[in-house]
């Protein structure tokens, strides 16, 4: 393990109190005494990237380790050599300098210059920049590569994640990791296997049967500027392989196929640089930078116009790109104070997950399979399988609150960030926000300095977090009953504060079928929400859950989602939503997408995991359905998984299982699980159910049920127990009731094989074409705008 320098006088910050099993507060990792670890800048192929103090000059420069599986491999450790070796003989403001190599304990590392700014991919993510930009800083990237290749130097992995943007306006060409000298014995020469990045690959690196030269580099750059140009990359592609070998059979794309307003000049650039045969591109870099120089400033302008966006569908799919993310763990914090504490340490530590997850940059995890464990937390990390965990321990005395925190790297054990903090008890969100800060400073990420509205008043703090657990358990009876009465009484002393008010409302209206709200109540405090916190997502995702649950709006629901992604690209809440929304719409690759992230970042996401399995079981995956099923937790999980392993193990195809059991179910619970046993045996008999045959708590539900979103599940339930008995009217009859609940359910309908004997079927046909409708209207209100707050504020009744 590398050395922690830790000086006497700090000594006494190594324990969390006094009888704390294990030190959280660590100051440091020093690596060759010399280089102490300040935070973590990404990772690579090769190694990663910190931050790092250089004490002997007093300078912050770039530190990279190579990973330790590559240490043992004389390959890879000679090509980190080289890359320092090579590195070092370019000498440009356009290309980061290195400047030594080290070692530490066995770790091999190497120093470079810091560049404070961003990639280049990162400001191709969003709006695409003016043309006269794109040429300006294809220009430097010119230069620098100029000068690479006097020195003989050839980059062969020039990309957009591979030039940094600096803060103050200057391009630079980093990462010669897989650079080769240019010399007449062929080592630019291919081999092992392909080397680089296949989207920006020249077809001699795809070949691997030539020697490399600096037209590989041109190469590279033609596709960076094409991207650059139109937003999307000159050879897309999910399969690696498909895309490098896509360019030895197609000529090169012109950008105005994207682009029409390009200058034809601009064009012949790219495709130039983009030639299949080397020896028809350009020569060098300093010829395309001639060529660029020459397009004359009224043609940069007319292509121009005004900026453009990536088209929705592109940046929609994923609700955003999370391929340079930083994987973060955020361990339950280690209560030191007496167990009626315990929720409070949980709840502090769920608000944590909630203020990273509107960090860009970050994937945050929550609640899951190392929750229990407060030993190696490196070790949990790994099994969760993120690049770094957030340990920590709280203590509240009185009305004061002392907290803990470290950040820990998984790979390697290094101590990123520790600090603690002593605040009052009401401070525990303003506390919160510190410590987001300071970790998302530590991991290079963006946050927001836009301060987060959050209660003062320390009983309303507690109520909250009371009320955040009781929701947790909602199928609970006592439970389910105890936490909207203690979000009211947080209300009655905060009641303007908008994560209580968001709270509130996301704990009646998504997650409880059952539990009637008012729907003038409910609107009107997602308003007040809204306007008292506009940048937070949770007003947005309880407003979705007013729109697509009481006023029976899918567009505006699905758009109000779109903006929680926005403000909180790691919010589990609202991936869980979108995902069910798309799924309901058809969007089978989009539903997938969010679902998995959902569970990714909180594996106790009952209803993502519901709609995982459904979509196995739709798919006949019987072994996937029963994966999903396996890997289910939690209390809610506990009630949901007996009906619904009853539900989905009745469709036809299913593999013949004996249904879960638990007598401790609540009562609804354990009639739908009846009424699926009922459907079984009907089949099994050959009997055909009448609607006195059925189970008669559902039969009442489906028409009394305090909410649309309850009569439209229970009346899918019943149409499918029918159809199992083989009576396919009364099956039809309870499909219309649910359409006209406003069931959204296309992928239920369309792929569900139950329904194969009622397809053509003039009835059935007309709620298909309903539900086509529906979705339609869904997916176009998903990749349209983004709707704003004031948009928002004003759809919504402004009542008491």
């Amino acid at each position: 393990m590398s050395q922690r320098n830790v000086s006497p006088k700090d000594a006494t910050l190594l324990a969390d109190e006094a009888g704390a099993s294990t030190p959280v507060a660590v100051l440091a990792t020093v690596l060759a005494g010399r280089y102490e670890i300040l935070g973590l800048l990404g990772s690579g192929g090769m190694g990663r990237v910190y931050r790092a103090m250089d004490r002997e000059l007093g300078e912050v420069v770039a530190l990279k380790i190579l990973h330790r599986d590559f240490v043992g491999s004389q390959e890879m450790v000679e090509r980190f050599r080289q890359e320092v070796r090579l590195a070092r003989k370019v000498t440009h403001r356009n290309v980061a300098r290195t400047y030594d190599i080290g070692e530490h304990e066995g770790e091999k590392f190497l120093t470079m210059e810091l560049v404070v700014g961003e990639p280049l991919s990162a400001r191709l993510e969003g709006e695409l920049p003016k043309v006269s930009e794109v040429v300006a800083m294809a220009r430097e990237v010119l230069s620098g590569m100029s000068a690479a290749h006097a020195a003989g130097v050839i980059h062969r992995d020039l990309k957009p994640d591979n030039v940094l943007l600096e803060n103050g306006g200057r391009v630079v060409v980093t990462d010669f990791g897989i650079a080769r000298a240019e010399t007449p014995g062929g080592a630019g020469r291919t081999q092992g296997g392909l080397v680089g990045t296949p989207a920006y690959m020249a077809p001699e690196q795809v070949g691997g049967n030539v020697a490399v030269d600096a037209r590989a580099d041109v190469y590279a750059f033609g596709a960076m500027l094409f991207e650059m140009l139109t937003g999307r990359r000159a050879w897309p592609g999910d399969s690696p392989i498909q895309v490098a070998i896509a360019r030895l059979n197609e000529p090169p794309p012109d950008p105005r196929a994207i682009r029409p307003a390009l200058s034809p000049k601009l064009a012949a650039i790219v495709s130039k640089c983009l030639a299949r045969d080397r020896e028809e591109r350009y020569a060098s870099c300093a010829e395309i930078d001639r060529e660029l120089a020459a397009v004359s400033a009224t043609e940069v302008a007319d292509a121009t116009g005004a900026t453009i966006a990536l088209p929705p569908a592109a940046r929609v799919s994923s609700g955003y790109d999370d391929s340079r993310d930083r994987t973060v763990a955020v361990m339950p914090f280690r209560n030191l104070g007496g167990a009626e504490d315990a929720y409070f340490a949980l709840g502090l530590t769920e608000d944590l997950v909630d203020a990273l997850s509107t960090v860009r940059g970050l994937r945050v995890r929550g609640r899951g399979p190392a929750d229990s464990s407060h030993g190696d937390v490196v070790e949990a990390g790994r099994r969760l399988g993120v690049d770094v965990v957030v340990d920590g321990s709280i203590r509240r005395a009185s009305d004061l609150l002392r907290v803990s925190a470290r950040l820990v790297g998984v790979a390697d054990g290094f101590h990123i960030w520790s600090s603690r903090f002593e605040r009052p008890a009401a401070a525990a969100f303003a506390l919160n926000d510190e410590v987001a800060r300071a970790i998302a400073t530590a991991l290079s990420a963006e946050r927001s300095d836009t301060p987060r509205p959050h209660p003062t008043n320390p009983l309303a703090v507690e109520l909250y977090f009371r009320a955040r657990q009781a929701a947790v358990y909602f199928w609970e009876p006592a439970l389910a009953q105890e936490a909207p009465a203690l979000f009211r009484q947080a209300l009655a002393l905060a009641p303007e504060d908008p994560t209580i008010l968001a709270g509130f409302v996301h704990a009646q209206l998504g997650r409880h079928l059952l539990t009637p709200m008012d729907p003038k109540e409910a609107a009107t405090l997602v308003r007040r929400a809204l306007v008292a916190g506009p940048r937070l997502p949770d007003p947005w995702v309880a407003l979705a859950a007013v729109r697509f649950n009481q006023q029976d709006d899918a567009p505006g629901a699905i758009r109000a989602l779109r903006r929680a992604l926005d403000l909180g690209p790691s919010n589990a809440d609202a991936h869980d939503r979108a995902g069910r929304m798309l799924l309901e719409a058809n969007a089978w690759g989009e539903a997938i997408d969010h679902l998995d992230r959902a569970l990714w970042l909180d594996p106790l996401q009952t209803w993502a995991r519901v709609d995982r399995m459904r979509m196995a079981a739709l798919e006949r995956d019987w072994r996937r359905a029963q994966e999903i099923f396996d890997m289910g937790a939690g209390p809610a999980w506990a009630q949901h998984r007996v009906f619904h392993h009853a539900r989905l193990w009745s469709w036809p195809g299913a593999p013949e299982v004996a249904f879960v059991k638990d007598e401790t179910l609540r009562p609804e619970a354990q009639s739908m699980q009846k009424g699926y046993e009922m459907a079984r045996e009907w089949r099994r008999t050959g009997h055909v159910p009448v609607r006195s045959d059925m189970e008669p708590w559902m039969l009442q539900a489906a028409t009394t049920a305090p909410s649309a979103r309850a009569r439209r599940f229970i009346s899918q339930m019943l149409a499918e127990q029918a159809g199992i008995g083989n009576n396919l009217a009364l099956s039809l009859e309870f499909v219309s009731a649910a359409v006209g609940d406003g069931l959204l359910d296309l992928g239920w309908l369309t792929r569900l094989s139950l329904f194969d004997r009622l397809r053509g079927d003039p009835t059935f046909e007309g709620l298909r074409r309903t539900l086509e409708e529906r979705a339609a209207r869904v997916l176009l209100a998903w990749r349209g705008a983004l709707e704003s707050p004031e948009e928002a504020i004003v759809s919504l009744p402004s009542g008491t």
